[in-house]
């Protein structure tokens, strides 16, 4: 199966849209590119239907110190890509701009998936 390396949607006239956001979309990528906060989303998309998740049903399924995993979400929050609601003593967390899920949807497609093989050539 060969993937087409660039999208036919892919205008010519990309580069002109993506300016005036490119900062934005640099933001988004520099924080996914952390793999510990790339899990930590991950978690949360998969845990939507379920409302969100804790702190410490974050740390439990990602392996990650309360420190850190409050680090990423604060950091994560204060972008606006993550919100919290707070029930009684416990505070759940949520993915709020449906762009990240619709991202992650994508990166698990990817990367996820045992029919897309690693291509050859590629760094580890």
């Amino acid at each position: 199966m060969h993937m087409q390396t660039v999208p036919s949607s892919f205008a010519a006239d990309a580069l002109e849209e993506l300016r005036p956001r490119a900062q934005e979309v640099a933001s988004l990528l520099k924080a996914l590119s952390h793999a510990d906060r790339l899990l930590l989303l991950c978690e949360l998309a998969s845990a939507e239907e379920r409302g969100g998740r804790t702190v410490s049903e974050l740390m439990a399924s990602t392996g990650l110190s309360q420190s850190l995993t409050s680090q990423f979400l604060a950091r994560l929050k204060a972008e606006g890509w993550v919100s919290a609601q707070r029930e009684g003593q416990m505070v759940r967390y949520r993915i709020q701009d449906p762009r990240i899920g619709a991202l992650l949807g994508t990166l698990k497609e990817l990367f996820c998936k045992p029919s897309n093989p690693k291509p050859s050539g590629e760094l580890s």
